[in-house]
């Protein structure tokens, strides 16, 4: 039987500590070589574009791929197809859209463990999307945040998101009139955004101070910017959740940062899984301004999958589907029917 999940279901099903925890055991794994994690692929045709992200995970039995797209004058949609190593059964296909965004916000509460400083935060959003949302929640239930400052250009947007979080989570959340004000005294910055075919840049260097920690994760395809480069030039350590080279040539940040002549400074970036590991070392003092910059990875949306196709099991949410992805017959067989 494979199991159907809807955008509904993942949302019910979805326990930020428990993602955040799972993600982080995926990312040493995969440092330690026991995950396949292959470059994905890329299609695009005018304003039609196609990704697949495939990842085996022998460490939680499981196999799959994320495919999302999108086409002229819609939004994105996003499927994770989620199979057993075990047996090659189709365990479930899962309406990726609210995962990607809890993954995502998933993983940079990891990263937060190892570049945040220490005890509680304050935290300033600029973007008041899903991805926001989703970053407020995951940040709040693995770290202690104290209050949240959000802007985001349209003040309709940020004063309903500031008055709907402070009642989900519990804390002062207020919504401000400027990117600046939103980052400014905080001890951890979320870029969030979509600013869509302007190319606009969300964040400026001289609004960050030295001892914050700043999560970007907005600009993740070649037509999003998010980030003054000189926050890369300025940022004591700039840690990756995917290869630099794959970053590169797919964020809209990174691909200013080359035009403009400049490149990531070896000596001070990181990758994600170099510092859950320990073979590089996370913030080390409260001076340091440190950069997270996330694209996502398939490992991190497998294992995503996986945490949340359980709990849904457990929880007796989704849709049962007979036969789905039929194993192959010899020829002349009778094919095996599910039973009623």
């Amino acid at each position: 039987m494979s199991l159907l999940l809807s955008d509904a279901d993942v949302r019910q099903a979805v326990n930020y500590t428990e993602l955040a925890d799972g993600i982080e055991t995926a990312l040493k794994v995969q440092a330690e070589s026991a995950a396949i994690v292959p470059p994905r692929m890329n299609l695009e045709r005018s304003a039609t574009w196609l990704r697949v992200m495939p990842a085996i995970v022998p460490s939680a039995n499981v196999m799959g791929l994320k495919v999302f797209h999108g086409v002229a004058n819609t939004q994105p949609r996003y499927l994770i197809l989620l199979y057993s190593l075990s047996d090659g059964v189709l365990l479930a296909a899962v309406d990726a859209c609210y995962l990607t965004a809890a993954r995502t916000a998933a993983a940079s509460a990891v990263a937060s463990r190892y570049l945040a400083p220490q005890g509680p935060v304050r935290l300033g959003v600029i973007g008041s999307g899903l991805e926001a949302e989703t970053h407020c929640t995951a940040l709040c239930a693995v770290g202690e945040v104290t209050e949240i400052k959000v802007f985001s250009p349209n003040a309709a947007r940020r004063q309903s998101f500031a008055r709907r979080m402070e009642s989900v989570l519990g804390i002062p959340v207020s919504a401000v009139d400027h990117p600046a004000t939103a980052v400014a005294g905080v001890e951890h910055a979320v870029t969030a955004t979509n600013t869509g075919p302007s190319m606009a840049v969300a964040c400026q260097a001289e609004w960050l101070s030295s001892g914050q920690h700043l999560t970007s994760i907005g600009s993740t395809n070649t037509r999003l910017r998010e980030l003054d480069t000189e926050i890369f030039q300025r940022a004591d350590m700039v840690v990756l959740d995917a290869d630099p080279e794959q970053m590169a040539e797919e964020s809209g940040d990174l691909i200013q940062l080359r035009a403009e002549g400049k490149a990531l400074d070896p000596a001070r970036t990181r990758s994600l899984p170099d510092l859950i590991t320990g073979t590089s070392a996370g913030r080390e003092n409260d001076r340091q301004l440190t950069l997270y910059k996330s694209v996502g990875t398939a490992l991190q949306d497998v294992i995503a999958a996986d945490l949340v196709y359980r709990h849904a099991r457990e929880l007796g949410l989704g849709l049962d589907v007979p036969d789905l992805c039929q194993e192959k017959q010899a020829s002349g067989a009778t094919p095996v029917t599910a039973k009623e």
